[in-house]
């Protein structure tokens, strides 16, 4: 109804490691898309570091068929995991997602405003999209934008919230 009515609005699900396991996944995830109407590019699916790593081989080769189907795919909670350089050239992602303890760090530590800056830099490079999550102030988003950070996720834009009252 949103694409209808001219919202091009995007859905981001996080998925597991047992999902990621689950043989039937790309198939499943298909046919969903294609029993509601939704166009692939329209789905995102977010993984954590860690969760590739347990069943790498596995994983990626679950992670490459849906990029191929267009769905796209988000390295979530970027910097907390121990082989973030590792995954970014042997990913297919299309995102990345800044942990929120980065975001929040910002205002009172240049080290936390390097590391955001210094993803953003390094993600616009790689042709990667960056989201900042938990940006909770006015003043984080402000920086973000400083930092040419184009999406931001947090309290300062809404709470969550029922359907009813997106529009």
């Amino acid at each position: 109804m949103w694409h209808a009515n001219g919202h091009k609005l995007a859905i981001q699900i996080n998925i597991s490691a047992g999902d990621l396991d689950e043989p039937a996944l790309v198939t499943h995830i298909a046919k969903h898309l294609h029993l509601n109407y939704v166009e692939p590019n329209c789905l995102t699916l977010e993984i954590t570091e860690n969760l590739v790593i347990s069943n790498q081989s596995e994983s990626l080769k679950a992670l490459q068929q849906l990029r191929d189907l267009g769905i796209g795919i988000s390295l979530d909670d970027f910097g907390t995991g121990y082989s973030s350089m590792t995954l970014l050239h042997q990913l297919p992602l299309t995102q990345i997602k800044i942990d929120r303890s980065f975001v929040i760090g910002m205002e009172d530590n240049n080290k936390h405003t390097a590391i955001v800056q210094s993803t953003l830099d390094l993600s616009i490079k790689m042709g990667l999209e960056v989201i900042a999550e938990g940006v909770e102030n006015g003043h984080q988003a402000q920086l973000l934008k400083q930092m040419n950070c184009a999406l931001i996720h947090g309290y300062d834009l809404a709470k969550p919230m029922p359907a009813e009252k997106l529009d």
